[in-house]
């Protein structure tokens, strides 16, 4: 007799940040299926361009009524599943979304048949945020592009540095100018104006390399924290820019734990790459996958991971690294190891809830 075999369909957006998104998520997911679990599975996938509510709503449709999956794996925004949850709650399908975790969760993101996977940048920069206050004190600014203060990341640095008694804050936004070349000058003359105790850099793309370039032809002395995807080795090759600068992250490919370097080895040996942070949320979400769904929590390159919203968690410890420069090569220190806030803080979800934005695309797929 014939096994019936599970299919699972997936919601991908377009990344200029992550342009293999689609394989990464794929071939993480097909490293974590034990011998054999990969006949009995069919894929469906469906293309969701920038991810906004209409184009996930007609995907979702076609992949649970023309398609009929078990089961929808989605990189997706959290406020845009959310206004899809009458979509599958009906069929009663599971749904398993993977972000970056750009946004913070609300209370109305818990839902029996929603599972989420991320990064939890929001807990990191929580995390950064404090840290960074406790070490330099003072007055701190925050520097970004008009796209990244549509998510949650600059209030909960803000909120992190409030914690270790931040009173306020200096908000610094480059002006959105579609039409020209990245330009981040006037951050830097911001900082230079301002003198701030610290400050916190959040850019992506040609913007990022473009800030720290003229950051060091500035020679400006100002102690900088950045977003941990500037300091990723895949996305910024010049890593002497980032030398003597600090990032918070619950995972990086050079995490050094035993679980995360059996990942990476096994990642490479089989697709000779190394992982984006997409295979490594695609390999856990395959984990899950491999029990059937009878299981919420994992152990995975980043230790046990939870998929739950009812209630949601995040249990990864946050690394506060600094990239310094040892015999020659550039290197993340690991400075300190922090639990973050949790979830369920009531300081954090009152920040969310204070969030107005329209931004409907996951962080980096753009």
């Amino acid at each position: 007799m014939l096994m019936k075999k599970v299919k699972i369909g997936f919601l991908i957006p377009y990344s200029g940040i992550f342009p293999s998104l689609k394989e990464d998520l794929l071939q993480g997911l097909l490293l974590s299926l034990p011998p054999g679990k990969e006949e009995q599975l069919v894929f469906s996938f469906e293309f969701i361009q920038m991810g906004d509510l209409k184009k996930v709503r007609d995907a979702l449709q076609k992949l649970l009524m023309f398609d009929r999956v078990d089961l929808v794996i989605g990189v997706v925004n959290n406020n845009v599943i959310e206004q899809c949850g009458d979509l599958y709650m009906q069929r009663k399908v599971p749904v398993l979304i993977n972000n970056l975790g750009a946004r913070i969760p609300t209370r109305s993101f818990s839902n029996p048949f929603l599972f989420y996977n991320s990064l939890h940048l929001w807990k990191s920069q929580w995390a950064m945020g404090r840290w960074a206050q406790q070490q330099f004190g003072g007055l701190p600014s925050i520097n970004m592009a008009l796209y990244e203060s549509g998510y949650s990341l600059h209030e909960c640095f803000k909120l992190g540095a409030a914690a270790s008694g931040a009173d306020q804050v200096t908000l610094n936004v480059l002006r959105f100018e579609p039409d020209k070349e990245a330009d981040t000058t006037p951050l830097i003359h911001y900082l230079l104006a301002q003198q701030p105790a610290h400050a916190h850099v959040l850019l992506s793309g040609r913007e990022a390399k473009h800030f720290l370039e003229q950051y060091r032809a500035a020679s400006c002395s100002v102690s900088l924290s950045v977003s941990p995807f500037m300091a990723d080795a895949a996305l910024m090759p010049d890593a002497e820019l980032l030398e003597n600068m600090h990032h918070a992250t619950t995972w990086s490919a050079d995490l050094a734990t035993r679980e995360n370097k059996n990942f990476v080895d096994a990642y490479r040996d089989r697709f000779q790459e190394d992982p984006t942070v997409f295979s490594m949320l695609g390999y856990e979400s395959g984990l899950m996958i491999a029990t059937g769904m009878d299981t919420k929590q994992v152990n995975g390159p980043r230790g046990a991971v939870n998929f739950s919203t009812e209630p949601l968690s995040a249990l990864p410890p946050v690394y506060i690294r600094k990239t310094v420069k040892k015999e020659g090569r550039i290197i993340q220190e690991q400075v300190s190891k922090e639990p973050g806030i949790s979830w369920s803080d009531d300081a954090l979800l009152q920040g969310a809830g204070l969030e107005a934005s329209g931004w409907q695309n996951p962080y980096l797929c753009v």
